[in-house]
């Protein structure tokens, strides 16, 4: 079962705040590519770093755009989406707290070939890139620390692009909402699994690479199982 979060666009502006906590005091940090630096350069990206706090529909940035540095999320949901030519939106990936994003940009053209946009309220670290070069040269390893997520990005991509060749509506469904379950699951007094989906019926469907109404099919076919 699922319940399913719509989304609004708010006009409100990002409130910032430089330097509100320090990045070694970060519980995300062993988990995260910054782990790799020592106290003095952790001290070095706290010095450097903003916090933004973002409204469920805002753009963190967007496809075309050109990159200033990266992204680290503090707390939330971000979905990574593509437009074609035709202007058809596709969501690539959800992103969670804990993650670095905009790093794929960072390392290539240092132009945008996607927009963030936020699924939940969100609150992110922004790292710009002079600091940045300046950390990357200072520390390999944390240059290796990216590359080994470069590797996995697209290690993933290419299991994604294979469930959707071989796998049926109804699979990929199942597939994705279990990959959701660990950050936006919970099971109900009935020991029935609840995943909250803070996206469209819409931006499902492009996630499985789906139509809406095929997607609406899985999901009673999922309902009557």
């Amino acid at each position: 079962r699922y319940r399913q979060h719509h989304t609004t666009m708010s006009c409100m502006n990002a409130k910032q705040q430089k330097n509100s906590f320090s990045c070694d005091k970060c519980h995300h940090l062993p988990t995260t590519e910054w782990g790799a630096l020592s106290t003095h350069q952790l001290s070095t990206l706290s010095g450097n770093k903003t916090v933004i706090n973002r409204k469920a529909g805002e753009a963190i940035f967007s496809q075309g755009q050109s990159c200033q540095g990266m992204f680290c999320i503090v707390n939330g949901t971000i979905g990574i989406q593509k437009q074609d030519q035709a202007a058809n939106t596709t969501l690539l990936r959800i992103i969670d707290d804990g993650a670095t994003i905009g790093h794929d940009a960072f390392f290539g053209t240092r132009i945008h070939d996607n927009t963030a946009t936020c699924l939940t309220d969100v609150q992110l670290c922004f790292i710009p890139e002079k600091p940045l070069d300046g950390l990357l040269n200072r520390q390999p390893q944390l240059m290796t620390a990216f590359a080994r997520r470069l590797a996995s990005d697209l290690q993933h991509a290419d299991q994604a692009q294979e469930k959707t060749i071989h796998l049926q509506v109804r699979a990929r469904l199942a597939c994705f909402l279990l990959s959701l379950r660990d950050r936006h699951g919970e099971v109900d007094d009935h020991g029935n699994l609840l995943i909250s989906l803070p996206m469209s019926r819409r931006d499902i469907a492009s996630s499985i690479g789906t139509r809406p109404e095929s997607l609406s099919r899985a999901i009673r076919n999922l309902h009557d199982t």
